[in-house]
């Protein structure tokens, strides 16, 4: 009997699986909806490995960077931007980036630095100091640092008008809860912030704000449970951008490096390993 050869490939190998005329129509039609699924579960996994392997190389900074708001140390010149982007899920609805951002890092002995450059046509930020739900009031740039082998991870806030807010989550499942560990205080994280325009103006067209922050390494360890405050982290970089000015779609505009797959900024699982090197 002559069997028919059905060969589908993907990127981890081939598929074979044999039909003929003794196969009844039925049996063809498993074959080739098996074939179809371990391809689509071989792409998934594919994706899944790409998102894990995003690394975020960091350079030492030969001292310490004196924050003014408006990334004048020479030191950030040589740090490589990296560039916020929307979620996958919204750019295939069509939409695209309607103002782009960008960020830096840099460490020394005692801290993690990160300069923010953000184009905003309307700065907007009505949040004061330690308030809850920043995102909610205007204007924001978010870090996220998560230890891989811990539940717990940080999120922090800053605003245009350096106010800072400093959560720290216990486990992705307790997310949304009014959980009283949630919100760190005093403040221990270091902030300069200036706006290229004026600040909760809405008649005029702003340029832009800027954000330096030092994030002290050993704040970090929160319970003493780390043997180096300064190793294996995992990180996200992210905004809320608010604007009158706003013509693809109604609300905040989300971006965020590395990019995620859809727009809410705990999905822990693709944040990007930061590496620090001399």
């Amino acid at each position: 009997m002559e069997l028919q050869a059905l060969q589908f490939s993907s990127g981890a190998g081939r598929i074979l699986l044999k039909t003929g005329p003794g196969k009844s129509a039925l049996w063809k039609t498993l074959c080739r909806s098996s074939a179809i699924l371990v391809i689509l579960a071989t792409v998934g996994c594919q994706e899944g490995n790409r998102l894990a392997t995003k690394q975020l190389v960091v350079h030492r900074t030969p001292g310490p960077i004196q924050l003014d708001g408006q990334l004048s140390a020479s030191a950030w010149r040589r740090a490589q931007a990296v560039a916020l982007e929307v979620p996958r899920e919204i750019r295939k609805q069509g939409l695209s980036l309607e103002e782009p951002g960008s960020a830096r890092l840099l460490w020394d002995d005692r801290f993690l630095y990160i300069a923010f450059d953000f184009v905003d046509s309307d700065v907007v930020a009505f949040g004061k100091e330690g308030d809850e739900g920043q995102q909610l009031l205007g204007d924001v740039a978010e870090i996220f640092l998560k230890r891989p082998e811990q539940t717990w991870y940080w999120e922090f806030h800053v605003t245009p008008a350096g106010y800072v807010t400093q959560n720290w989550n216990v486990g992705r499942g307790r997310w949304g809860l009014k959980d009283v560990d949630r919100r760190v205080s005093p403040r221990f994280v270091v902030v300069a912030a200036r706006v290229q325009g004026t600040l909760n103006d809405w008649h005029d067209r702003d340029q832009g704000w800027t954000a330096e922050v030092a994030i002290p390494f050993d704040k970090l360890d929160r319970f003493g449970e780390l043997t180096n405050p300064r190793e294996n982290w995992t990180i996200l970089l992210a905004r809320y951008n608010y604007t009158r000015y706003r013509k693809q779609a109604t609300g905040p505009e989300l971006s965020s490096w590395p990019p995620l797959s859809r727009p809410f900024f705990h999905l822990v699982e693709e944040y990007a390993s930061l590496k620090l090197v001399p």
